[in-house]
């Protein structure tokens, strides 16, 4: 038996900088090839944890969109488990289809044959409880389904590894974190955050997709199925030290981003160092590239290579900033970066802190 673990696909995102209806499309549409592929590979069983949309109020026009993919796949079962961005009453005004399964806010539990998959809504009302009402039979294939971050803590938005351990579990299946990630939980099971389907932003950086779980054998290390996302977010850096021209600049960064596909997101992180003088425009750069991928991000993290002591005692503004700084009673660390910031910002740069 196969079984899918996804989560946090947050359908209708508001999202900024880019198309956001063209970009929901495209979410939707990746989720689509997620059950097509489940369908072409015999999947019994798609576990949702969490996180299906991105706001309390979605759109009229993509839940029915869902309800018509469930309806029109009924050998597979959909495992819904809400999420933090998920609204408690999404679904009530929808005719969902029977091989539509949520979970609730108490502990519920699908079946299939020696296969038993149990989720939970944490809430105010059950978070302190939940775990002792957890019971697993140890001669059973055990998935257990929550959302939230994971802690040694217990409160409403937390998973507890502590307490669920030595429950029978052999894969917990996480929400939350748009990452995906696992580790053992104890001598029997592990837990995995499946990771978003799609990158949405700058702070999801990676390949993303979905687990393809095999039933006899949970305790794996888990497979994530990518490849289906319209979309990558990469985050790349450009070395600049000992470029001072404009165009060693950006030579250096064509050279860091070559091979990135137009589709995707990129942003750049300028490093190394610098000397005065250094023709490092971020706003040229921000227009040179800007056309060439979906969307463009720099950043400079670069530090500024200057000798203190070459301008202690030179006669302009420069200097006397310098002087001045010198003559405080601050950490000569931090006489540096006055200094550094300092002279950049007469230089009319734009300082990122």
């Amino acid at each position: 038996m196969k079984i899918i673990h996804c989560s946090d696909i947050h359908l209708d995102s508001r999202l900024e900088c880019v198309n956001s209806k063209e970009r929901n499309n495209e979410l939707l549409n990746t989720f689509n090839k997620m059950v097509d592929y489940a369908a072409a590979n015999d999947v019994r069983a798609i576990i949702i944890a969490g996180d299906l949309f991105d706001t309390q109020s979605p759109t009229s026009k993509t839940k029915k969109f869902l309800s018509d993919l469930i309806s029109q796949t009924p050998k597979i079962d959909f495992l819904y488990l809400k999420g933090n961005h998920d609204g408690y009453d999404i679904f009530d005004a929808v005719d969902m289809p029977p091989n539509f399964k949520p979970f609730l806010d108490k502990w519920t539990t699908y079946n299939y044959d020696d296969v038993t998959i149990a989720g939970i809504q944490i809430t105010n009302d059950n978070y302190k409880s939940l775990y002792q009402q957890l019971d697993l039979t140890a001669d059973q294939k055990n998935i257990v389904v929550m959302h939230g971050q994971i802690s040694a803590s217990t409160k409403p938005d937390t998973v507890n590894l502590e307490l669920l351990k030595n429950k029978n579990i052999d894969y917990l299946a996480l929400g939350h974190y748009h990452s995906f990630s696992w580790d053992k939980l104890d001598k029997r099971g592990i837990y995995c955050y499946s990771g978003c389907l799609e990158g949405r932003g700058y702070d999801e950086v990676g390949e993303k997709g979905f687990v393809l779980l095999d039933a006899q054998n949970l305790s794996a290390s888990p497979l994530l199925i990518t490849n289906l996302s319209h979309r990558t977010v990469y985050e790349i850096d450009a070395d600049i030290s000992e470029k001072n021209s404009y165009l060693e600049i950006k030579n250096a960064i064509t050279q860091a981003v070559s091979g990135i596909d137009s589709r995707h997101y990129v942003k750049v992180n300028l490093t190394g160092s610098y000397i005065l003088g250094a023709q490092k425009d971020l706003h040229h750069i921000k227009l040179d590239f800007e056309p060439l991928f979906y969307s463009f991000k720099v950043q400079d993290n670069t530090q500024l290579q200057i000798d203190i002591e070459d301008y202690q005692y030179d006669i302009s503004l420069k200097g006397e900033f310098i002087r001045s700084v010198l003559k405080s009673n601050l950490p000569q660390k931090q006489k540096e970066d006055i200094i550094n910031f300092g002279i950049r910002a007469l230089k009319g740069e734009d300082i990122m802190l």
